[in-house]
């Protein structure tokens, strides 16, 4: 947030610890690419959006090792 005087103003850290945080769920896995091996996750609304971004990324992977890595393209 910038002041009046266009410097950006930190909060503090007690507010920001002592704040109600909402827990995020971890991605549900989609699949892997079977050309480089990354693997595709996403949250329960977005696993058919997912699910066909992972289809076009292994129609246009270019290859190579990718396996442990993951992609969450709508978080």
């Amino acid at each position: 947030m910038l002041s009046l005087f266009g410097r950006a103003r930190h909060r503090s850290l007690m507010p920001r610890l002592l704040t109600k945080r909402v827990p995020r769920r971890r991605p549900n896995v989609i699949g892997a690419c079977a050309v480089c091996g990354i693997t595709f996750a996403a949250s329960r609304e977005r696993q058919a959006d997912a699910t066909r971004v992972l289809r076009v990324h292994e129609n246009i992977c270019p290859g190579g090792q990718r396996a442990g890595e993951v992609a969450t393209p709508f978080e």
